[in-house]
């Protein structure tokens, strides 16, 4: 009965990124980006295997599109630095 109480404890136990990181294990980030999740679940195998093939290209042909409109975007704060800037 102690096992469990232990095992509850241990998976219980918050565990913090910074000290994994400080006692040199290799942490993943997370993509700061949509684009950049588009890189990397184009490089995944192991996803592209488990979603259908239709299913993947257009999810992967509408998150495209959906980062290219991002990126084409102008914004309030992009009128408002770079406008003055114009001759």
């Amino acid at each position: 009965m102690d096992w469990i109480i232990k095992w509850i404890q241990e998976s219980q136990r918050k565990k913090n990124i910074y000290d994994a990181m400080k006692a040199g294990k290799e942490v993943d980030k997370l993509p700061l980006t949509l684009g950049e999740a588009i890189q990397r679940l184009d490089s995944d195998e192991i996803i592209k295997s488990a979603l259908p093939e239709d299913m993947l290209r257009v999810f992967m042909h509408y998150k495209n599109d959906e980062w290219e409109k991002f990126l084409s975007a102008v914004t309030q704060w992009d009128v408002d630095t770079y406008l003055d800037v114009l001759p």
